[in-house]
């Protein structure tokens, strides 16, 4: 068995003090990454779109009122996710999630009707909820459209 001495023991406290502060820092950025609302790779729709004034009952339920989003003129593969959807909405007026894949899918080189619908629909929900676009509840699906 291996004999452990105050050296040892002295240099794996120093290791974890190390490790922990590393950790700190890391929660740290996290931490302000959150209260400014900047995370890499997330989508900050009060940045992407700014706020309009709220209206006072608006002001009291504490919800947050967004510019209506503008579609791009032509179609690209750059676009974000959220631009590709505004332009097949602006292109077939209103339509359900496989409507809207099926726009976008005949713009993209390879694309998937199917593994493009999976994808928007959660951005489909976020921009619903964010009062980006328009959903209208037509059985159990929803039928989405620009908001004017």
């Amino acid at each position: 068995m291996a004999k452990i001495t105050e050296k040892d023991i002295v240099e794996h406290l120093k290791q974890k003090i190390a490790y922990h502060l590393q950790e700190a820092r890391r929660i740290e950025l996290l931490l302000n990454a959150f209260a400014s609302g900047d995370m890499d790779g997330g989508f900050n729709f009060d940045k992407q779109f700014g706020s309009d004034d709220k209206s006072d009952k608006q002001k009291k339920a504490g919800e947050k009122v967004f510019k209506p989003l503008e579609p791009p003129v032509e179609f690209s593969q750059n676009l974000t996710i959220v631009n590709k959807i505004a332009f097949a909405l602006n292109k077939i007026g209103e339509g359900y999630n496989d409507e809207i894949a099926k726009v976008i899918a005949d713009h993209e080189p390879e694309g998937d009707v199917k593994k493009i619908s999976q994808l928007i629909s959660g951005v489909l929900s976020t921009l619903k909820a964010s009062r980006l676009i328009n959903a209208r509840k037509d059985g159990r699906k929803h039928k989405f459209s620009l908001v004017k």
